[in-house]
């Protein structure tokens, strides 16, 4: 069975039926509304720092993950050419010595 909160509670009328609650907002002047606006606006200007700061920190790793990257596959490249030098001379040396 379903607990009801005091909330809950207070949102019924005798009837049994449920109620809108009015805002605890709705009597308060506009300078009170303008404070809350601005607060709201402060928090989810906070949030979006917090994010943008995440997003510049993955930026940033990305960065170094693809310098990384790119020096392992210059890396791998070079001794890919030193291979097939390697072979290309091992070629050249076993054909001149079959000629002899």
């Amino acid at each position: 069975m379903e607990q009801i909160t005091e909330i809950e509670i207070d949102k019924i009328d005798n009837d049994g039926n449920t109620k809108e609650l009015p805002s605890p907002y709705a009597g308060d002047s506009n300078d009170i509304r303008m404070l809350i606006k601005r607060r709201e606006l402060y928090d989810q200007e906070q949030v979006l720092s917090f994010k943008t700061d995440v997003v510049a920190q993955k930026e940033e790793t990305l960065k170094l993950r693809d310098t990384a990257f790119k020096l392992k596959e210059l890396d791998f490249q070079n001794a890919l050419i030193k291979y097939n030098k390697s072979l290309h001379d091992n070629n050249y040396e076993r054909s001149n010595a079959l000629k002899k």
